[in-house]
């Protein structure tokens, strides 16, 4: 079966390891915008959750339409974080501090059948617990102890959510898109899938950050950069952890960077479109609520493929899901994460894979 999995890779013009800038193009129009005939989740009003040595914090929470609180398999979380100057409102709000419309661009992405997006709870909290992160950035970083010991908790006890590691995303924008590398890449046991969009300049180092790089590569299934090409220092703190993170060696790395956008909510539309159809795949779902060790025999490994045809700018990629087994069970993946095949152990083999699947 190896030998077959080689033969088909071959078949391309230049296979790496994918750990590049990729350039997706913007999605369709609309893609954030309300008044679509499409299945509605539910955004919830403002809740609130006990912390253990702060006031009562505050929440909004999108659940997927049919979200059901007694499925047997539960629900992947993507914990999504704000910028500097918002709070749990900015995500989702037109109004004030409006950030992005997490909401109207997930139910847009459940819409599209064709690229098979997980059905999530996305929950938006306020990021600074004690107020003072407007100030002088110390509340951001407490948020990390409240985030990881109070909210987490507070969502698997109340919600139909899972506690698997595997199962649990982190993103943000700016201030938050910098909470999220800070928090991520300290707890790659509690965060699976990471992605910051236009990280603040005031970041932490990667290499600082980062204190277990064989952690990160064993647990985290995907690295996810992005910024606009108008945002300066920002765009530079997305491009210094890509270039660390690929010269340690880490895989299932992508920097997606936006031509002419600036530090803007189309921005980080488009970043949440691109994160969340590509989070919570080719990782195996559990139904019970006891936290399981993440199990790295499961992490996919992602190729990059060029059309031969094509220019540096029509790359485009395939993911190879590995099974426990080694290769007698393999899922094949697009960066859109749509698959091209299923999981087929009685065949052994993978059907040819043509230019048309790559385009």
């Amino acid at each position: 079966m190896l030998r077959k999995l080689f033969t088909i890779v071959t078949i391309f013009a230049s296979v790496t390891i994918f750990a590049e800038k990729v350039q997706w193009p913007p999605p369709p129009s609309g893609f954030a915008s309300p008044g679509h005939n499409i299945p509605k989740g539910t955004l919830s009003e403002v809740v609130r959750y006990p912390t253990r040595q702060y006031n009562d914090q505050p929440f909004r929470i999108h659940l997927p339409p049919d979200y059901s609180d007694t499925r047997e398999q539960k629900y992947p979380v993507l914990y999504l974080l704000h910028g500097i100057g918002g709070n749990e409102n900015a995500w989702t709000s037109n109004a004030g501090h409006a950030e992005g419309n997490a909401d109207l661009v997930m139910e847009y992405l459940y819409a599209q059948s064709d690229l098979n997006v997980v059905p999530m709870l996305v929950v938006m909290p306020m990021g600074s617990p004690d107020g003072s992160g407007m100030e002088n950035f110390a509340g951001f970083a407490k948020f990390e102890d409240v985030l990881i010991n109070d909210l987490i908790p507070y969502i698997e006890e109340n919600y139909n959510a899972s506690s698997d590691p595997n199962m649990r995303a982190i993103a943000g924008l700016s201030m938050g898109a910098g909470q999220t590398l800070n928090f991520g890449y300290k707890n790659p046991e509690v965060f699976t899938w990471i992605g910051a969009f236009s990280p603040a300049p005031n970041t932490t180092p990667a290499g600082t950050t980062i204190r277990d790089i064989e952690a990160v590569k064993s647990n985290v299934h995907l690295n996810f950069l992005a910024a606009g090409t108008a945002e300066g220092s920002y765009l530079n703190t997305a491009q210094t952890y890509h270039d660390y993170l690929q010269q340690n060696g880490v895989d299932n790395l992508y920097l997606q960077v936006e031509q002419e956008l600036d530090h803007e909510r189309e921005n980080w539309n488009r970043q949440l479109h691109n994160f969340a159809q590509r989070i919570f795949k080719g990782v195996t779902h559990v139904a019970q609520r006891e936290p399981l060790k993440i199990n790295s025999a499961k992490k996919q490994k992602a190729i990059m493929v060029r059309n031969s045809i094509g220019t540096m700018s029509g790359y485009r990629g395939i993911q190879i899901i590995r099974g426990e087994t080694g290769f007698s069970a393999t899922k094949v993946f697009l960066l859109n994460g749509r698959a091209l095949v299923s999981d087929r152990p009685e065949s052994g083999i993978l059907p040819s894979i043509t230019r048309e699947h790559i385009r």
